[in-house]
């Protein structure tokens, strides 16, 4: 599984678990320490798993870092099983016209 997929996932469960957790300890339990530590830790995760993101290309690409910007597209390519050959030299030539200003 993915990163991008699996955080999206923890991220998913860790909204649904604010819900039921605060209806839990309203109309059931009086302790928060559960709750506390059980977001501590998703939180954590959540954090750690942000480091495993790529830079978008945008900002690769208005970094001057071109290598690494194509390196970022094949990756989102190959993780929506598009054919590499579509990520071409166009798309930073794309992404390079909209960083530049409006005369």
């Amino acid at each position: 599984m993915h990163y991008a997929t699996t955080f999206a996932i923890v991220a998913s469960c860790e909204g649904f678990f604010g819900i039921f957790g605060a209806l839990y300890f309203l109309f059931i339990s009086k302790s928060w320490f559960y709750l506390v530590f059980a977001a501590f830790t998703l939180q954590l995760l959540g954090t750690i798993g942000c480091s495993f993101f790529p830079e978008s290309p945008k900002y690769l690409i208005a970094t001057g870092q071109l290598k690494r910007a194509q390196e970022v597209f094949s990756l989102i390519a190959k993780v929506n099983k598009v054919d590499q050959s579509v990520v071409t030299q166009h798309r930073i030539d794309t992404l390079f016209k909209e960083e530049e200003p409006q005369q």
